[in-house]
């Protein structure tokens, strides 16, 4: 009898043993792995879990509750108390290519940089590059040995001006608009680079002049530079009306 009670206790004591075991791994909730994502500008993500999530640039990708929005071309890291993730937000029009932005960088790093294009003149503070398509050239001016200015002029008989403004507005942050010049001024996400907007005609031609400073030298004077290098380089006159392009670039960009 009393092996029998024995018995049965070591039972018991067996069911019970596996019983708790068995709640405390049902109780371990399985982690939620969070992987690092691409998205089209301007679309949506629902982040899974209930943390609360905030944003390393919220002029890339912005974060209001669990749902994450990307704004502007370029990476952030979202994280949360616990965990964290990076979101590369992609633009989804390609109008133009950048030039190079690296403010400081030597000649030969540009020249690097612009491998793909011909170098159409070479002075000490300046590099001009024949463009192709819809690019009518490239222009980078140099202080120090370090280049402090670059831009771009789009021949806007090649170019769709809804399409431009949208990229520009993938791009950069809107800042200010100055109808007198026909001019729109934007800042980079990252906040280091102003860039200005500028439309000219010649004929019945529109020409887009895209420059960009350092925000650290956006003296007027360094911008009205590089623009007059652009006008001079086209060789046209902007003295036309651009006025009616303008409005219609306004109305999507502001």
């Amino acid at each position: 009898m009393k092996k029998y009670a024995q018995f049965i206790a070591f039972v018991i004591m067996a069911v019970f043993s596996h019983t708790f075991v068995s709640c405390g791994d049902n109780d371990d909730e399985p982690k939620i792995t969070y992987n690092n994502i691409t998205m089209d500008c301007k679309t949506t993500h629902t982040i899974k879990g209930d943390d609360s999530w905030t944003s390393s640039n919220k002029y890339i990708a912005s974060v209001s509750g669990n749902t994450l929005t990307a704004e502007r071309v370029g990476k952030a890291i979202i994280s949360s108390k616990n965990n964290s993730f990076t979101v590369t937000v992609t633009p989804t029009v390609s109008v133009f290519k950048e030039p190079c932005l690296e403010w400081g960088a030597s000649k030969s790093r540009v020249k690097s940089f612009m491998s793909g294009y011909t170098l159409d003149k070479e002075m000490t503070n300046q590099l001009n590059y024949k463009g192709t398509g819809s690019l009518i050239l490239a222009t980078y001016n140099f202080q120090n040995d370090g280049l402090s200015g670059a831009a771009i002029g789009l021949n806007g008989d090649y170019v769709n001006s809804e399409a431009l403004s949208e990229q520009m507005t993938q791009y950069y942050i809107p800042i200010e608009v100055d109808e007198s010049n026909y001019s729109f001024y934007f800042i980079t996400p990252d906040e280091k680079t102003l860039v200005l907007l500028k439309l000219a005609s010649s004929g019945s031609t529109i020409i887009y002049a895209i420059v960009y400073v350092p925000r650290s030298n956006s003296s007027s004077r360094a911008t009205s530079e590089d623009l007059e290098t652009i006008i001079s380089t086209i060789g046209i006159s902007a003295s036309g009306n651009p006025s009616e392009k303008f409005n219609e670039m306004k109305s999507h960009l502001f």
